[in-house]
């Protein structure tokens, strides 16, 4: 008759050891979420910012129209202010 040993095994891990992996792992998995969250708000504010540049340069572009306009209208009254009241083509039911 063989009587054989129980064999040991090789690398045995501790539960100490396990908890403290899943916890360096937790805190990873959280840190890699935080950056990703910051890297997320920077584009969206990136994009915000690109948005409301456009848009304020569409308004400034209107009013540097609509201000020349006025100037050229404001000249042709001081050059013939007596054509102020001629037909433009526009009719109001007075």
């Amino acid at each position: 008759m063989v009587i054989r040993r129980a064999r040991q095994p090789i690398f045995v891990i501790d539960a100490n050891v396990v908890n403290w992996l899943a916890v360096i792992a937790a805190v990873v998995g959280m840190v890699r979420s935080l950056i990703e969250f910051l890297r997320d708000r920077e584009r969206i504010d990136a994009v915000t910012a690109e948005v409301l540049l456009k848009s304020n340069r569409e308004a400034l572009d209107a009013i540097s129209q609509a201000n020349a306009a006025r100037a050229r209208v404001r000249a042709d009254a001081e050059r013939d202010p007596a054509g102020v009241m001629s037909d433009d083509g526009f009719k109001r039911h007075d």
